[in-house]
């Protein structure tokens, strides 16, 4: 390896660091903001099913929603404990078009990871104090808790702009990696016609 080609891959290396670190602080960051808001949003959400079954509320009473508010926000905040140490399998911007994250791409991972089990947990509270999950009778899809309504898709647009300097960064490493093989390879090849 030259000097130069030395030095052009310590600085690509050292950019790549740089938003390898940027793109960790802001899926950190991310998870933050929506752990903080699961309590909030998760109150909303039992605040729809009580309006939306109103005869389950009066049944249930003051008491009974109380009770129900308070083991939802129990809930809540295990879920908000659960999402701020998350292992989100986040795409890469190799395998998206174009060297980008789109943030439908990022959204489509979260909602993978808080989908199913993660929901349950919610539904079954919900359920266990009288109200009707399901949308079409017991065998139909429960229709109260949807991933999206614990975040705001706008949320995600820093980790695509970070996720796609990153792979940018990526690339430039790979470039300069690549031309360096490609001289050593050209050296050895024009050497060995002496």
């Amino acid at each position: 390896m030259s000097d130069q080609t030395g030095d052009a891959l310590e600085r690509a290396e050292a950019a790549l660091a740089v938003e390898q670190s940027k793109t960790e602080r802001c899926e950190r960051e991310l998870l933050d903001r929506i752990a903080a808001g699961l309590p909030s949003a998760v109150d909303g959400i039992a605040r729809r099913a009580a309006q939306s079954q109103p005869e389950v509320t009066k049944q249930l009473g003051s008491g009974g929603i109380r009770a129900l508010r308070a083991e939802l926000a129990d809930k809540a905040e295990q879920l908000a404990t659960d999402v701020r140490a998350a292992q989100i399998s986040w795409p890469h911007a190799q395998s998206v078009r174009y060297g980008e994250v789109p943030t439908r791409h990022l959204d489509a991972a979260l909602f993978s990871y808080l989908h199913g089990r993660r929901m349950d947990v919610l539904v079954e509270v919900l359920h266990r104090h009288g109200f009707s999950v399901r949308d079409d009778g017991e065998h139909g899809a429960q229709d109260l808790i949807n991933p999206h309504d614990l975040y705001r898709a706008e949320w995600l647009s820093p980790l695509a702009e970070a996720g796609t300097t990153l792979a940018s960064s990526e690339s430039r490493v790979r470039a300069v990696k690549r031309s360096d093989a490609d001289d050593a390879v050209r050296s050895i090849w024009d050497g060995s016609q002496k």
